[in-house]
Parts: C-alpha cells; sequence; structure tokens
C-alpha cells in the first residue's frame, strides 16, 4: 500500500513538474493526428459512394486546427471517420479544457489557492520564502505534506519553484497581521515562521499560537509553531521569559539559527573523534575563527557537549580582530563559559607567518588533539581565509568551514580540497534534510522517551525534585524539555567514548541485545553528570545547600566524586536505559 501511495505521488509529481511540456506535446500530437485524418478521410468513403477529390494540405490543417475550437470535428454522414480523427477530435476538447484550467489558474492563483486552502486540513505553513523557508518547503513536499507558503513576493523565483510543485503561495509576511487568518492556522498541522524581521516573527508566532486548533492524529506532544530569532541575545532573552509560560501559552519553538548551525558542524566533524576512551590523555582543542553570531553558537556549543570520558576540559581558541574583547563579551553573556573551557584569545595579522604559528602550536603538543573552524558568516572572506588557512594546515589536521551562501563564491567551498587539504563544509551541500534539523524530530523522540524514563524512575525510587517536571512531555516547561534534548543529544558523544555508533535498524534475531559494561556505565555516568552541570551552569544555575529553583541553586553542582549514590544512580539508570532509547527511534548500537 505504501509503495502504491509512493508511485502515485511520484507520478503526479512528474506531471506536476512537466505539465507545460506535457500540454505542448499534446497540442502537437493532437494537430498532427487531425491532420493526418483529414487528409485520408477523403480516402474512405462510406459504402456505395464515389471517392471525392483528395483534400488539401491547407484546407486540412486549416481543419485541424479547428478541433481545438471544437466547432470542425462533425463532418456529417456524407464520409466515414477514420480512427485519426475519431481521437484527435476528442483529444481537442481535453487539451483545450486543460489549457483554459492552466491559464485561469495563472491569471487568478491566488484566489485559486485561497479556494484550495479552504479545504485543506494538516497542511504546513511556511511564512517567509529565503533560502531557509524555501529550502524546508522543499522538503516538506518532498515528504507529501502539503504546504502553504507566505511571502511579500509571491511571484519571486523561490515562490514560483514551490508553487510549481503544488504549494500554495499568498502574498504577505510576519509583520501583516491579516494574513493569520488566511493560512487558517486552526486546522495546520505546523507552522514555521522563518522571515529576516525578529519582531515579526514573534509577534506572528505567538498569535498563531493562540489560534491553532486541536493537534491532528499522531502529533500530541509535538510542538506546533517554529519561529526564527537570529539575534543571539533576543532569542536567549525570549527563553528566559517563555520558560515559565504555562503550556497551554506556550505552543512554539524558538529557533536559534546559529546554534543549529553549530550542531551541524559537531554533528559533522566531531572534535572527539580521535579520541580513545577513558585512558586517552589528549585535551580536545578547537580553534574558531571569527567572532559573530555563529563563532559564539560553536563556543557555547563546545562547553554544554565537549564531556568526554578523559575528564579533560576542551580548550577553545577564538581568532579574529579584537579577539581579546570579543571573547570577554562571550564569557560575560554566557555564566560559566570560563569555567566549563580554557579559553585563549588570538588576534592573528594578515600574514602566512601568523596563521603558520598558530598551526604549528596546535600540531606541537602531542596531548593537544586540534580542529580548526572557519565560522565567517562572508561567503568571500570565507573563500579567502579557507585558503590560507588550508595552505598553512597542508592536511595535517582537520578543517571545517561554514558555508555561508552555498551560491557565487561559497560553491568553492564545496568543490574539494584546497592544496591537499580536504575540507569539511556545514551545512553540508549535499545535505537536502531541511525540516528534521529544523524540528528536531528524532531529537525530541529521544527527549521524551528520556524524560517518560524518569518520571517511571522517580515514582520507583522515590526521587525527591521539582514536582514541574514530573508532568507529561505536553506541559512541561521549555527550559525541561531543552534539558532533555541536551542530554539525548550527548548519547553520540557517549558511544564514541566507548568504541560504539548508533545506525539504522534493529538488533537481529540472532544476536544479543547491547549494553554497556559496569566500568562503561561508570565512565558514562561521569560524563553525563559533567554535561548536566555544563547544561546548568550556562543557564545561571548555581551550588547551594538547597535546591531552589527560583533562585537556580542546585546542591547536586559538584563533582562526581562528591555525589551520594542517590545521585549517581539517576545517572546511571540514563545510561542504561541508552540502548533502548535508541530501539525507540528506529536505532541500534554497535561496537566498533
Amino acid at each position: 500500500m505504501k509503495d502504491h501511495a509512493r508511485v502515485m505521488r511520484t507520478l503526479r509529481a512528474l506531471i506536476r513538474d512537466h505539465r507545460y511540456l506535457l500540454l505542448g506535446l499534446g497540442w502537437a500530437a493532437t494537430l498532427a493526428l487531425g491532420l493526418h485524418g483529414f487528409l485520408t478521410m477523403h480516402l474512405t468513403p462510406l459504402e456505395g459512394q464515389e471517392p471525392p477529390l483528395p483534400a488539401t494540405w491547407s484546407n486540412s490543417l486549416y481543419r485541424a486546427i479547428r478541433l481545438f475550437t471544437i466547432d470542425s470535428g462533425d463532418v456529417g454522414d456524407a464520409l466515414a471517420l477514420n480512427p485519426s480523427l475519431q481521437i484527435s477530435r476528442f483529444a481537442a476538447i481535453l487539451v483545450s479544457l486543460w489549457t483554459a484550467m492552466i491559464a485561469v489558474g495563472l491569471l487568478f492563483r491566488e484566489q485559486v489557492g485561497l479556494v484550495r486552502l479552504w479545504l485543506s486540513r494538516k497542511h504546513d505553513v511556511v511564512v517567509g520564502l529565503g533560502d531557509e523557508g524555501t529550502g524546508l518547503a522543499h522538503d516538506l513536499l518532498d515528504r507529501g505534506h502539503r504546504v502553504v507558503a507566505l511571502d511579500a513576493d509571491p511571484h519571486g523565483p523561490n515562490a514560483q519553484a514551490v508553487r510549481d510543485r503544488g504549494a500554495i503561495v499568498l502574498a504577505g509576511g510576519a509583520g501583516a497581521g491579516n494574513d493569520l487568518d488566511r493560512i487558517r492556522p486552526h486546522r495546520a498541522r505546523r507552522v514555521f515562521v522563518l522571515t529576516a524581521d525578529d519582531g515579526a516573527n514573534i509577534e506572528f508566532a505567538l498569535e498563531a499560537a493562540r489560534h491553532l486548533g486541536p493537534a491532528p492524529d499522531g502529533e500530541d506532544g509535538h510542538d506546533r509553531v517554529f519561529v526564527q530569532v537570529a539575534d543571539p541575545q533576543l532569542h536567549g532573552a525570549l527563553c528566559t521569559i517563555t520558560e515559565s509560560w504555562p503550556a497551554d501559552a506556550r505552543r512554539f519553538r524558538i529557533i536559534s539559527p546559529p546554534a543549529r548551525v553549530a550542531r551541524r558542524f559537531f554533528d559533522r566533524l566531531p572534535p572527539d573523534a580521535g579520541l580513545e576512551g577513558a585512558p586517552d590523555p589528549r585535551q580536545v582543542r578547537l580553534v574558531v575563527f571569527g567572532k559573530g553570531a555563529l563563532a559564539s553558537a560553536v563556543v557555547r556549543r563546545a562547553a554544554q557537549t565537549c564531556h568526554y570520558a578523559n575528564g579533560r576540559r576542551s580548550r577553545v581558541t577564538l581568532c579574529a580582530p579584537g579577539a581579546d574583547e570579543a571573547l570577554g563579551n562571550l564569557i560575560r553573556d554566557h555564566a560559566g563559559l570560563d569555567i566549563l573551557l580554557e579559553a585563549d584569545a588570538v588576534d592573528p595579522a594578515r600574514t602566512h607567518d601568523a596563521l603558520q604559528a598558530l598551526v604549528e602550536d596546535a600540531l606541537g603538543d602531542p596531548n593537544v588533539l586540534a580542529t580548526f573552524v572557519l565560522c565567517l558568516e562572508d561567503a568571500r572572506d570565507a573563500v579567502v581565509w579557507a585558503t590560507r588557512v588550508a595552505a598553512c594546515v597542508r592536511g595535517r589536521l582537520p578543517l571545517a568551514v561554514h558555508v555561508p551562501e552555498p551560491r557565487g563564491a561559497g560553491r568553492l567551498l564545496g568543490a574539494g580540497p584546497i592544496g591537499g587539504t580536504p575540507l569539511h563544509p556545514f551545512p553540508d551541500p549535499d545535505d537536502t534534510d531541511a525540516s528534521n534539523p529544523l524540528c528536531d524530530d528524532d531529537l525530541d523522540r529521544l527527549a521524551r522517551a528520556m524524560h517518560d524514563h524518569y518520571r517511571l524512575q522517580k515514582q520507583r525510587f522515590g526521587w525527591g525534585g521539582n514536582p514541574l517536571v514530573d508532568v507529561p512531555w505536553e506541559d512541561l516547561p521549555e527550559s525541561f524539555r531543552d534539558a532533555n534534548r541536551q542530554s539525548a543529544d550527548h548519547i553520540a558523544v557517549k558511544l564514541r567514548a566507548v568504541g560504539a555508533r548508533a545506525e539504522p535498524g534493529d538488533d537481529t534475531p540472532d544476536s544479543p541485545a547491547f549494553a554497556f559494561t559496569q566500568d562503561e556505565v561508570e565512565i558514562l555516568s561521569r560524563m553525563e553528570h559533567a554535561r548536566w552541570c555544563a547544561e546548568r551552569v550556562l543557564k545561571g544555575w548555581v551550588l547551594g545547600p538547597e535546591r531552589d529553583d527560583a533562585r537556580r541553586v542546585h546542591p547536586s553542582l559538584i563533582p562526581w566524586s562528591d555525589l551520594s549514590e542517590v545521585e549517581r544512580d539517576k545517572d546511571r539508570s540514563t545510561v542504561r536505559n541508552i540502548p533502548e532509547l535508541m530501539r525507540l527511534a528506529g536505532m541500534r548500537i554497535v561496537r566498533g
């Protein structure tokens, strides 16, 4: 049944994407059949009649063209109609009607779109057809979803591209309040607000969340409105303001583009990929070029996730003009960053010797595992600096490069090695899956399973804690949802620490279920506690004798060695449950 539905979707997509070519072929084939029919009609008289004079080419062509006006298909009873003419006169009707429908659709396409929208249910709304919104719309269409797009330029190339694939495109944007009713949010599955105006995005998302109808079947517990906020400080402030809102008032997810791109880097080129477990004494070092929002997001993510089996703090070197001031601002804006990481700054001159010295310094210490990452936000600067750094690295260190623009100069970053140095571009130019990184469906599935497991264990063992946490996922405050997502996101780091990895599929019947050894449980539990401490510290929590969520005080912000066995068992339970969580996500854990 699924294969049949997939074939039908593919067939409809082919017809939709090539409808003008098919229409032209229909006109040509019908005209050719009509011409042949009229030329040969006079050669096949009815029985008992004398054959009339042969028809001329010009007369036959004229009559064949008139087939499309539906007034020359009837030739009376004087002559027999041959098969060519029989087919062509009915084909002409169909081709003419198809042409008329397309013409009406082009002339009144917005009105037609509104009619289609009025009949639509469980559609996805994309507000803003920039590169992000257009990529998301194409991905949703690839998955067979109904897409409604709002854009200030409904006749632009991006709008036309998604419209040609069957999306409903309407004129409007996040700043136009009257557009909310037009997209019929009470029938929508999800709403994505992705324009370049953060303030308008927030306003539109808040209103859309208020007007959502009941969740469609199978969507309970999932966020329904996704709002993009590019300004890191505004993003952080909004997260803080809304984290205590009740669930019925907060039905949206706040998306940070720099944070999502930073996650792509750590997924594509994990800095710990060369570590060999707990005995490995090497320190992970990230050399980050840039001082903008993306560079800050990479440093923050390092503080969140770089907690490895050997227990060594990672080192981050920020390289940019004015790097000292940029690092100071970063530490000021992110509480505890200097506690979680060894951070320093370098302000290199734009010379080959300065870069070469930086590379040699990273290579000179055998107890350092270094990765260079270029987080420049201008495509030209990214290409120029990638060339300079690659000339110094010469393939001896991993080099990741942010691709700020996949077109123009940015295409060079995905073209191949530079001077023998392989580049690791992020986001991956070949990655066409736009909606899953945006929605984090897989991550949310793991995070929700973690939360459900914690509630069961809390009830079973009588653990204390915040009563606001002991609620279903749908009612869980966003700050605690995010904590579960971060724990789920760290699973890949833990698996690498014990020489394992996750891959799609289930365990085979003849293979034993995966389980960590007792030593591995202890190692990974230490890592989980370090990750949990980092997550809390970055949100402004401090150590205190008694837990106080309002003042963000927690007594467990201490080293693993000082924890009670009850608190340690919480981390051990989380670790032991990882194989089952992966199974629920359609994955299995394998060693090697």
